[in-house]
């Protein structure tokens, strides 16, 4: 099929499924209610889910931020069941490949920035109070925390840039007016991370003293169910056209901060490859996260617990039609439990399944 009538292909197709539907006045996009937000409770003609008719056909939802490339799943999302409407997306995507000048897009599924609506947060969490901290002395612990941990010399703005590190949780909130009861939480023994999307704040207890070890903060709460998610990824530039990708996944942040560090950085394998942690997630929502996102061809790896068995990324495997003729290759650490260490501490075991 040639780009003009796969183009046209989904434009109709959708247009005749998807009730409402509405072409913008430059008949250059569709836009749809959101599946993933719901739009407007009050107005069910409400649409802010936008499609763009072109390929590689980019979505972008104005209500909530979630964004993306138009794939088999969020077909799916958006109950749009049609094969040959599935048959246009694949056609779509191998003639994008062959396209020069193709952008790259940072692989951060659902990416939003950190806004300041302290109206809405305030109606979500109570005991809105701060404490006068010294930030630059709270900096400094977490950022020897990390070096320490897996002995490295990073720069604070590497940690920020790169590992998206909440290196002054106090400083943090006060920049991002974000209120949150201190009294569950020591911030001052926490370095945090954040999610994916850039709804979490993940905070690591860095003491070893506090009750729980993790403390998710919902930067982002909706009032109608929330679409929010903690998985989270290295910050790195993924070109979503490309023949194929790496997808590695690890069960924590920590684990995947050590896998790119001592096995990836600066490497050549570090090119085209999204390095994502699950936090408590199971790795098959990871898989999915990523796919609804348009990555439809990559190798899984994944670096595990050493207490994981390896029936249980067999039963993986059979579980889902998508992975089942898929090799996984998983690395266990023969020398400790995971991989959130220093390189002496790891000795790889490869599995391929």
């Amino acid at each position: 099929m040639e780009v003009e009538e796969i183009e046209n292909n989904v434009k109709n197709f959708i247009l005749e499924q998807k009730k409402p539907a509405y072409q913008t006045s430059n008949r250059k996009e569709i836009r749809v209610r959101c599946p993933y937000c719901g739009d407007s409770q009050k107005n069910r003609n409400d649409a802010h889910f936008y499609i763009e008719m072109k390929i590689p056909f980019k979505f972008y939802c104005q209500r909530c931020n979630t964004g993306g490339i138009l794939t088999q799943d969020t077909l799916k999302d958006l109950e749009i069941f049609d094969s040959s409407l599935s048959v246009s997306l694949i056609e779509g995507k191998k003639i994008s490949r062959k396209l020069s000048g193709i952008k790259k897009i940072e692989a951060a599924p659902f990416k939003k920035k950190i806004n300041n609506k302290t109206d809405t947060l305030s109606k979500y969490i109570k005991n809105n109070i701060f404490m006068d901290e010294n930030d630059f002395s709270l900096l400094f612990k977490t950022t020897n925390y990390f070096n320490e941990r897996f002995k490295t010399s990073f720069s604070k703005e590497y940690l920020e840039e790169k590992f998206k590190c909440i290196l002054s949780p106090f400083n943090f909130f006060k920049k991002n007016n974000i209120f949150t009861d201190l009294s569950k939480y020591n911030f001052n023994e926490a370095i945090g991370f954040l999610s994916s999307d850039n709804s979490y704040a993940i905070f690591r207890d860095i003491s070893n003293l506090q009750k729980t070890r993790y403390y998710n903060l919902n930067i982002f709460p909706y009032e109608n169910g929330s679409i929010n998610s903690k998985i989270y990824n290295i910050h790195s530039d993924i070109n979503v056209l490309e023949e194929k990708v790496n997808l590695i996944i690890t069960e924590g942040i920590f684990d995947i901060i050590g896998v790119f560090i001592h096995f990836y950085l600066g490497k050549e394998e570090e090119k085209n490859t999204i390095f994502a942690a699950a936090c408590g997630k199971s790795f098959l929502a990871v898989i999915q996260n990523f796919v609804r996102l348009g990555f439809l061809d990559f190798n899984l790896i994944i670096y595990s617990d050493a207490d994981v068995s390896i029936n249980f990324y067999k039963n993986l495997k059979n579980s889902s039609v998508y992975l089942r003729n898929m090799p996984i290759t998983i690395f266990f650490n023969i020398k400790e439990k995971d991989f959130g260490v220093s390189k002496d501490k790891i000795s790889l075991k490869k599995v391929v399944i």
